[in-house]
């Protein structure tokens, strides 16, 4: 990670160029934990950090590798790969390839638009 990060007033400066490399992705999984369990496999790619702390803005391409996770609410596990885009307000993956534990394989493509990561809205 390099850049800079400024702690002063309401709405702290984030300015970051972060780039993971084989980035566990179990490490999320606290952050997920309402809907997904079972996280595990890497992701890499380069990001850009900037906007606020209340506003942030976070654009970059996260290569998944051998990713998986269970969705709690059908409590099936899955594994992605491909590429995911982060954009301004927006998360966007074409033909995500998605394997059940049956072996059954599809392809998903869809985008999650937010307000600053609040009220996401899906569109698969």
């Amino acid at each position: 990670m390099l850049g800079s990060y400024e702690p002063n007033g309401v709405d702290q400066q984030l300015n970051f160029d972060l780039k993971l490399r084989d980035f566990n992705f179990k490490t999320v999984e606290p952050f997920v934990s309402s809907f997904v369990s079972g996280l595990g496999g890497y992701a890499s790619g380069d990001f850009k950090v900037r906007g606020t702390n209340s506003k942030p803005i976070i654009e970059g391409d996260l290569q998944l590798q051998e990713t998986e996770a269970r969705i709690d609410y059908i409590n099936v596990n899955y594994q992605l790969s491909n590429v995911v885009q982060f954009r301004e307000n927006e998360i966007r993956f074409d033909e995500v390839i998605v394997q059940d534990s049956l072996g059954r394989t599809a392809t998903s493509s869809g985008r999650i638009t937010h307000n600053y990561f609040y009220d996401p809205i899906w569109n698969l």
